[in-house]
C-alpha cells in the first residue's frame, strides 16, 4: 500500500484473548482502492469486478468498440479440429483432469518456482479461486495479478510490463481465454499455461498453445469446471440471452447519450459486470436489425431505441456468427463431458 493512497476496507471485528488479556482486533478480509483515476490502477491487485472499478473498459475505449463490432478472435472462428483436446499429440500436455483438488494442483505447480499463467473462461468469476481458495500451504504469492476482458488496455499493458520487468519473483497471473489470445506478448512470457477451465473448443486451445511454444500445458479441470464453462458461454457468448437484457433496459423512443450512465445500463443487470464486448455485439445486432440508431457527431453522440418489437435475430450477420460459435462450443463441451464420465 503506497503512502497517501485511499482504500475501502472489508474486515471482521473480533475479540482477541491471550494470556489473560482481552483486546479488540480487526480481521482484514479485503482491500479495494478508492479515488483512483482510470488508467492509474495498474499496481493494485484486482480482487473485485464491478462498474465502479477504475480500471475497467470505459469511455472512449468502450464506445470505440462499436466501430469494429467487437469481433471474436480470428483463430477462434477457424474450423474446429476433428480431434479433441485430450487427443492432441502435443507432448507438452500434462493431463491431470478429474484428479480433483484444483487449488492444491495449482499450488503444486506454483511451488515449482517458474512463471504460471492460469487460464479460465471468465476472470471476474474465477478470481476468488486465486485470492480466497488457495491453500495456505501453497502461499498465494503477493505478486499475483488478474486480467480479463473487462480490463482497460492501459491496465493490461501495465500488467504485461510488470510481468516482463519482474525478474526477482516468478510471475503468477490469471487471465481469461479472450485476453490471453488478444495479448500474445503476455501469454508468451510464461513457462506454464494451466487450464483451470476447459478451452471453449479445440481451435481456442490450439491458438493459446501456439502463443507459448515453450510452455508446459496443464489440463486440470474436472466436470464441475466443464459445467462452469458452459454457463459462462451461455451468459457471455449467447447473444440471445444478452439481448433480452438490452430490450429490458433500453426503452423505445428514449435517447441515450453515449456516456457512463449508458455504459452502466449496458454492462449491468447481473451479479457480475457484463463483458463489454458482449454488450457491444448486442448493440451491433440491434443496429443491423434496425431496432436502434447510433449517431456519432462532434456535437453529441446518442443511441436511440427505435423499436422493441419482436423480430428474427437470425437476420443479423453478427448474431449468426456469434451464435454459431456459441453452439459449436456447447457441443464441444457436451462431448467433452460425456467423454470424461464414461
Amino acid at each position: 500500500i503506497k503512502p497517501g493512497s485511499s482504500w475501502d476496507v472489508v474486515f471482521r471485528l473480533e475479540r482477541n484473548e491471550f494470556n489473560g488479556s482481552v483486546s479488540p482486533q480487526l480481521n482484514l478480509r479485503a482491500l479495494y482502492p478508492r479515488n483512483v483515476e482510470p488508467g492509474q490502477a495498474g499496481d493494485a491487485d484486482c480482487t473485485h469486478c464491478d462498474s465502479n472499478c477504475p480500471g475497467r473498459v470505459r469511455g472512449e475505449e468502450f464506445w470505440s468498440l462499436l466501430s469494429t463490432g467487437a469481433p471474436l478472435p480470428e483463430p477462434w472462428l477457424a474450423a474446429e479440429a476433428a480431434v479433441t483436446v485430450a487427443d492432441d499429440p502435443d507432448d507438452r500436455i500434462i493431463d491431470r483432469r478429474d484428479y480433483g483438488a484444483i487449488p492444491q494442483q495449482i499450488a503444486r505447480i506454483i511451488a515449482g518456482g517458474e512463471s504460471v499463467l492460469l487460464l479460465v473462461a471468465d476472470s471476474a468469476r474465477r478470481q476468488r479461486l486465486l485470492f480466497r481458495e488457495m491453500p495456505l500451504a501453497g502461499g498465494t504469492p503477493g505478486n499475483a495479478l488478474v486480467v480479463g476482458v473487462r480490463c482497460s488496455r492501459s491496465i493490461i499493458s501495465s500488467r504485461v510490463q510488470t510481468v516482463a520487468e519482474d525478474s526477482g519473483t516468478p510471475a503468477l497471473m490469471m487471465a481469461d481465454f479472450v485476453t490471453a489470445v488478444s495479448a500474445p506478448e503476455l501469454t508468451a512470457a510464461f513457462d506454464h499455461l494451466v487450464f483451470i477451465d476447459p478451452p471453449f473448443n479445440s481451435a481456442v486451445f490450439a491458438s493459446l498453445a501456439a502463443l507459448a511454444p515453450r510452455a508446459w500445458l496443464h489440463l486440470i479441470y474436472c466436470d464441475d469446471e466443464v459445467q462452469f464453462t458452459k454457463r459462462v458461454l451461455e451468459h457471455e457468448y449467447s447473444l440471445r440471452a444478452s439481448l433480452t437484457g438490452l430490450y429490458q433496459r433500453l426503452q423505445a423512443g428514449q435517447i441515450h447519450p453515449l456516456d457512463e450512465t449508458t455504459e452502466r445500463i449496458l454492462l449491468g443487470g447481473g451479479r457480475y459486470l457484463r463483458n463489454p464486448q458482449t454488450a457491444v455485439r448486442g448493440l451491433k445486432v440491434l443496429e443491423e436489425l434496425g431496432l436502434i440508431s447510433i449517431e456519432d457527431s462532434r456535437e453529441e453522440s446518442i443511441l436511440t431505441m427505435l423499436s422493441v418489437e419482436r423480430t428474427e435475430l437470425e437476420r443479423s450477420r453478427t448474431f449468426q456468427l456469434n451464435q454459431g460459435f456459441h453452439d459449436r462450443c456447447q457441443k464441444h463441451l457436451n462431448r467433452l463431458r460425456k467423454t470424461r464420465t464414461t
